[in-house]
């Protein structure tokens, strides 16, 4: 699996960086968001033959995108360190973007270790069905999980890679409307899997909201921006919270405004991803 390298974002979670690197096949990046519990330090001592790269300050999912600048492999497998690929599955996925040159990332279906289900998100890319007359394999989605996607390196670095707007989530789509936007296609698949420890329900659901909302400020038609505001909004508690914590990062949202093609937003709204 020479060809795949796993990219793992890191922040002062020394102890469970070491235990899921020694789960993961080479070769590996570990990308240290500025820690200041001694992670890089670790890591090198522990596994030589892992890189480390070392961000001068905490650069949330960007650091993705120093992982892939510093990989050399045609593929880039992502994860944070909670997340543990299972290796036959980044083996398939790496198989199939072989097999499918314009396919430029695979969605992993993620399952929560602590609860033995399928994580949110996947559970509702998986109830994605658009129409396709494509014989590629997969689910067509316009989202997923950023820390459990396994993408073709150099179309990603040439769409520019995740947008840090908002912290360590919420970019996925974004990143996923400028793929298509390309014309690279993006693929749902269920039996490539990543197992990770999910946060609170509540805490997924502002977030998700918040992000929403400042991808639509940045790639969508005006009207969506208002529609989400509406459907988010009183009495949904967490999701009026999730518009609230919106609001800090609009102004760089704006400043990054990008409509994607007609054709794209057809896909978006079709797909409501």
């Amino acid at each position: 699996m020479s060809n795949v390298t796993t990219v793992v974002v890191t922040r002062n979670h020394c102890d469970r960086l070491i235990a899921a690197i020694g789960n993961i096949t080479m070769p590996v990046i570990v990308v240290d968001n500025a820690s200041q519990d001694g992670s890089a330090d670790a890591v090198e001592s522990a596994f030589p033959d892992v890189r480390v790269v070392r961000m001068a300050k905490d650069c949330g999912i960007e650091a993705f995108n120093a992982g892939a600048r510093a990989a050399s492999t045609r593929y880039v497998a992502f994860a944070d360190d909670s997340l543990r690929w299972e290796s036959r599955t980044l083996i398939l996925g790496a198989r199939t973007l072989d097999e499918h040159p314009t396919l430029g990332l695979i969605a992993a279906a993620v399952h929560d270790v602590g609860h033995s289900r399928t994580e949110e998100v996947s559970a509702r890319l998986a109830l994605s069905h658009p129409a396709s007359r494509s014989s590629m394999p997969g689910i067509p989605v316009l989202g997923f999980s950023g820390c459990a996607c396994l993408v073709r390196r150099q179309p990603f670095l040439d769409v520019g890679g995740f947008d840090n707007v908002s912290g360590l989530a919420g970019e996925e789509q974004r990143l996923a409307l400028d793929l298509a936007d390309a014309g690279w296609a993006v693929r749902y698949r269920a039996d490539i899997v990543a197992w990770t420890d999910s946060p609170s329900p509540l805490a997924r659901r502002q977030v998700r909201v918040r992000d929403a909302l400042l991808t639509a400020v940045m790639r969508r038609p005006l009207q969506v921006i208002w529609s989400r505001v509406l459907r988010n909004g009183w009495p949904d508690v967490a999701g009026l919270v999730g518009i609230l914590k919106a609001i800090p990062y609009a102004p760089a949202a704006f400043s990054r405004r990008n409509p994607v093609s007609a054709r794209v937003e057809k896909q978006a709204r079709m797909r409501a991803h």
